[in-house]
């Protein structure tokens, strides 16, 4: 009994698995897409059908959207953290080296610096103690920066070199997976893998990961062309049939047993040779002293030198420090002189063209608000009312009049439920929100606890209308399908908790 009821068990879940790549495969996307994919490619598809008239493939569409969303948000509730992945962050190592290069910089920048302003100058005084030091001080700055130049050329051609060596080797490992890296479905359009690249490059930059970014790149170059990619699918393809079937091994038998062997007899102890091992020992216990020695002069001159370079350095920036302020006060009150001077010539120069030019001609009247046309006023909505006014950068001479709202394009009448035979007006200019909030456009009447204050959103996009479920802990289905997110079709029936709502289409009369 309980191994049928756990065979049972392992079947319903194999099946529920099969159905959730199903409806990935619906949307062209694999199961690793995040939420945010997920919602963009299926916007996009939704239009494409839509336009093309595709209702099954439209109906399809929704079923997948909502069992997707559904399958994520029990995964993030399971887990307790929203299911957006955490991307790797740069680690403390190359911010200290980050760190370190901007110090030697500044130090053999400030190095030079002073080198050179003891060449332009006289020094006088404790500064001709720095004289014989200005040639150690300029090599070693000019050395620095060279050094710190040719690093940082250095670490910015290395992934580029590795990408050009790594694309000449040989390949030794199988082939990869484009679709897997930028999370497609192998029947995915261009449109799709076009949304997927955008989505993923975008994502991988901001969170710093370098060779995810290159990988989507390589990934999107294959699949974006209609040859490259025919051929990687051919290749797919015949590595998937190559791969060999590993067959049973047949059991290996055990060697046979051997007798062990004799042992050798050791040589008399008479034929061993001497081994001049009393040197070594002896020279070792001489040569340590010595090295000690040399070690701690070299580190008292080493340290020596280095007391002397910073005491030098910072008497001969504090009596350099006066002059430099002083030098860049003069150069910029010089300069501000000259660019007052410049300014002042130019002004007289373009005045006396002006003055040789005859008189411009008076200019035309702006247009009026009233004449711009319709489709490029901006409508600005507010709650309860709708404010009509000119684009940007338009120049009016006096205020608009207010216009009156858009005819209404659509309704919903309501076919069963507390409010039955009432119907509510759609318009192409504003969403409505249905619920029992007395702030809703539309206030649905039903006991108190039976439906929640915001039930669903219904927004006019370009020319038709989607709904949106905002409580998913009701029950909601359209043609007797769940849905999520819907785009509504003239004639469609909705089931929201208690109420039964029919969309139509308001014809205009011509």
């Amino acid at each position: 009994m309980s191994a049928s009821l756990a065979g049972q068990a392992l079947d319903s879940s194999e099946r529920g698995t099969s159905d959730l790549e199903a409806h990935y495969r619906t949307l062209q996307l694999s199961p690793d897409a995040d939420l945010e994919l997920v919602e963009r490619a299926y916007w996009l598809l939704a239009f494409r059908y839509h336009d093309q008239g595709q209702r099954e493939a439209l109906q399809q569409l929704n079923e997948a959207m909502s069992a997707v969303v559904s399958a994520l948000a029990r995964e993030g509730a399971a887990r307790g953290r929203p299911t957006e992945t955490t991307e790797e962050r740069p680690g403390i190592l190359s911010t200290l080296a980050w760190e370190l290069g901007w110090l030697a910089a500044t130090a053999s920048a400030v190095s030079l610096g002073l080198g050179l302003a003891l060449g332009a100058v006289e020094a006088e005084g404790r500064l001709r103690a720095l004289e014989d030091w200005q040639g150690v001080m300029v090599g070693g700055g000019a050395a620095g920066l060279g050094a710190l130049a040719a690093i940082a050329a250095l670490a910015s051609l290395a992934p580029a070199v590795g990408r050009a060596l790594a694309s000449r080797a040989p390949r030794l490992t199988g082939l990869p997976d484009y679709y897997q890296v930028l999370h497609l479905d192998p029947l995915a359009s261009a449109e799709v893998v076009e949304l997927a690249y955008a989505h993923l490059s975008k994502k991988y930059s901001l969170a710093g990961a370098g060779e995810r970014v290159l990988a989507v790149e390589e990934a999107y170059r294959v699949l974006s062309d209609p040859q490259l990619r025919a051929s990687y699918d051919a290749q797919r393809a015949m590595a998937r049939a190559a791969v060999p079937q590993r067959p049973l091994a047949p059991p290996v038998a055990a060697p046979p047993e051997r007798p062990p062997r004799a042992a050798p007899a050791p040589a008399p102890a008479e034929a061993a040779p001497a081994r001049p091992r009393e040197r070594r020992p002896r020279q070792v216990p001489a040569v340590l002293p010595a090295l000690a020695r040399a070690a701690a002069e070299a580190a008292r001159w080493g340290a020596t030198a280095l007391g002397a370079t910073a005491r030098a350095l910072w008497r001969a920036w504090q009596k350099l420090w006066p002059v430099l302020v002083r030098a860049t006060v003069t150069g910029i009150r010089a300069a501000a002189r000259g660019a007052r001077s410049l300014a002042g010539a130019l002004a007289s120069r373009r005045q006396a063209r002006a003055a040789a030019l005859p008189p411009p001609a008076p200019p035309a009247a702006p247009p009026r608000a009233q004449s711009t046309s319709p489709g490029l006023e901006r409508l600005l909505q507010v709650r309860g009312r709708t404010v009509v006014g000119p684009p940007q950068g338009t120049l009016t001479e006096s205020a608009a009049p207010p216009q009156a709202a858009a005819p209404p394009t659509a309704r919903l009448v309501v076919l069963e439920g507390p409010m039955a035979g009432r119907s509510f007006e759609l318009r192409p200019d504003a969403a409505i929100t249905l619920g029992t909030d007395p702030d809703c456009e539309i206030v649905l009447e039903a006991p108190s606890g039976a439906l929640p204050p915001q039930l669903a959103r219904i927004w006019p996009r370009e020319d038709r209308f989607m709904l949106h479920l905002l409580a998913p802990e009701v029950p909601a289905t359209i043609q007797g399908r769940p849905l999520v997110w819907v785009v509504l079709e003239d004639g469609d029936l909705l089931e929201l908790g208690p109420y039964r709502l029919r969309f139509e289409v308001v014809r205009q009369r011509t």
